[in-house]
């Protein structure tokens, strides 16, 4: 997109409409654009003239020079839409870039056309393209086709920064007031783009500026993404290998929401080591669909969205700590839905791979309280609602993909208790446990042995001391053996827990501590695997013996580290 039209240079350029205006012809020239102005029909147009306009060069080109050098002809637009631009005398040759609009004068007055405020105005972009360049071919190029929606305001608005990093090659920088409402940023919707601007990045820092263009938005602009593609192959498309990086002041990395005002304001840092790559499209068709549990106070009304994302990880802190490690594609449902349908054909996941599949009930969308930034991604944090997808029954939350449809649906099946529950709140906490862990009766632990350490609140677990309810749990983690069998291991607590269980100030009564010697290495407690708990004699006072054994006690946890006063010890017992 090329930045606003000064007044004063689109008058001298549209002076060459005493020369060069037509209508239709009957025959386009040998160098011609021929194609079709389309009208948002939300607008209204009464009997105002419609012009279609041709400039030379691409939009990083015309940002460095007047629009009346780069001017090459104009024409009127026919009833039916239609129009044709006569090039053959402006000095444009095979392959040259040129940049097309199309605008409504609603105050034409018989005089040299001008688009200014209240006028309506569009570009011409090809599919799949950032930039709104048409590359000529020699002849008749045909197939221009032009949308207009926008409205023209009346301000003059820049913004700038810098562009840090190791990348060199060409970049293009989008300021854009659209709802993201997915990862995939490589097909936004080109309506809501507001600004555009291109560079070449070399070794040192590039100092950019970046024109806010006064079509379609009226200042102030809020809910404004700053986006940086880098274009290694320079084809103006944002392709697989290469990457896209986001102005972004979030502890996490998420992308910052702005508010474009007529006040000048403070330059915005890009950091290209920051960017995340463009995966490479799967060959097959992958959907994942499915349907998330009611949950209380969330209806139509509710201000406070629902997000499904899938994350490819095992571990749904990750999602809390590093989201845009692992989130792989996001949707935010409209209020109150609950029904799901994510496309994961462009995210880089294939058949085979494994995801976890999780929603977030985001209380305090787009505030985020730990900084004066706001993001419209799914921002898990205190006060928020997390749930996944999950089989109760062998505590699997990482799922499959394969080829096609996957269906999330819950059920009920006592074979396979599948849920897709909202429950577990996000606590801010820094809380541990802290223990030693001590091979006995024939299990012998070598350094580097995996073991699956789970602690879960009471209610979870039954008078067998199996864990009936995985929801109940407050810590599970998989780590190696220690090297030194007196050295303590630590295990924190989880930061989404189930809300009835969670003290204030924060604390959670009654947890028991269980080791599983995960000989697979799947992360998940097996038949026939050994276990060991934290746990006291049956009768305190008396020996240990067959009849006097170790059974499982509870720990109360507080916000701290929570050193264990007795080791997890195993007891020859098997799950």
């Amino acid at each position: 997109m090329h930045p606003l039209f000064s007044r004063t240079s689109m008058v001298i350029a549209l002076v060459f409409l005493l020369f060069t205006a037509c209508g239709e012809s009957e025959a386009p020239p040998p160098l011609s654009i021929t194609g079709t102005v389309t009208i948002d029909e939300a607008e209204t147009r009464g009997d105002s003239p419609v012009f279609a306009a041709v400039f030379r060069g691409s939009a990083s080109d015309m940002s460095l020079q007047d629009m009346a050098d780069s001017f090459a002809g104009m024409t009127t637009v026919a009833p039916d839409g239609s129009f044709s631009v006569d090039l053959s005398d402006k000095g444009l040759s095979l392959g040259e870039t040129v940049t097309l609009i199309g605008f409504v004068d609603r105050n034409f007055s018989g005089n040299i056309p001008n688009p200014d405020a209240g006028d309506l105005l569009g570009f011409y972009r090809q599919e799949g393209a950032l930039t709104p360049d048409y590359p000529l071919q020699s002849g008749i190029n045909r197939g221009a086709d032009i949308h207009i929606n926008r409205e023209v305001f009346d301000y003059d608005k820049e913004i700038g920064g810098t562009l840090t990093g190791p990348y060199t090659g060409p970049v293009h920088l989008v300021a854009y007031a659209g709802d993201l409402r997915s990862l995939d940023v490589t097909t936004l919707d080109v309506d809501p783009i507001v600004g555009y601007a291109s560079f070449e990045k070399k070794e040192e820092e590039l100092a950019y500026r970046l024109k806010i263009l006064p079509y379609g938005f009226d200042l102030p602009i809020s809910d404004v993404y700053l986006l940086a593609f880098f274009d290694t192959n320079g084809n103006g498309h944002p392709d697989p290998g290469e990457s896209v990086g986001t102005y972004t002041r979030h502890p996490k990395g998420l992308p910052t929401l702005l508010t474009l005002t007529e006040a000048d304001q403070d330059p915005f840092t890009f950091d290209s080591r920051l960017a995340l790559p463009l995966p490479a499209p799967s060959s097959e068709k992958i959907t994942l669909t499915g349907q998330v549990e009611a949950l209380t106070g969330y209806d139509t009304q509710s201000p406070s969205p629902l997000f499904i994302m899938a994350a490819e990880t095992e571990d749904p802190q990750q999602l809390i700590d590093h989201p845009m490690a692992v989130i792989r594609s996001f949707y935010r449902l409209d209020p109150g839905e609950l029904n799901f349908s994510l496309d994961l054909a462009a995210t880089g996941l294939a058949p085979g791979d494994k995801i976890m599949v999780l929603a977030l009930w985001d209380k305090n969308y787009k505030e985020n309280p730990d900084t004066p930034s706001y993001t419209g991604f799914p921002d898990p944090d205190a006060g928020d609602f997390m749930g996944y997808y999950q089989d109760k029954a062998t505590f699997t939350v990482a799922h499959p993909l394969t080829a096609g449809i996957n269906f999330c649906v819950p059920s009920d099946d006592p074979q396979a208790p599948l849920h897709f529950q909202v429950n577990r709140k996000q606590v801010e906490h820094h809380a541990s446990i802290v223990f030693k862990i001590e091979s006995d009766n024939g299990v012998t632990l070598e350094p580097g042995d995996p073991i699956l350490v789970i602690a879960v609140q009471k209610d979870g677990v039954n008078a067998d001391f199996h864990i009936t309810d995985p929801d109940y749990i407050v810590a599970m983690k998989s780590l190696p053996a220690a090297e030194n069998i007196d050295a303590d291991t630590s295990v924190p607590v989880m930061g989404a827990l189930l809300e009835p269980i969670v003290n204030t100030p924060f604390g959670v009564n009654e947890v028991y501590v269980f080791a599983i010697l995960d000989e697979n290495g799947n992360g998940k407690p097996d038949t026939g695997e050994s276990f060991g708990f934290y746990g006291e004699k049956l009768f305190p006072l008396l020996p240990l013996s067959n009849l006097n054994p170790l059974i499982p006690k509870t720990t109360d946890l507080k916000n701290e580290a929570n050193r264990l006063d007795l080791n997890l010890r195993f007891t020859g017992q098997t799950i």
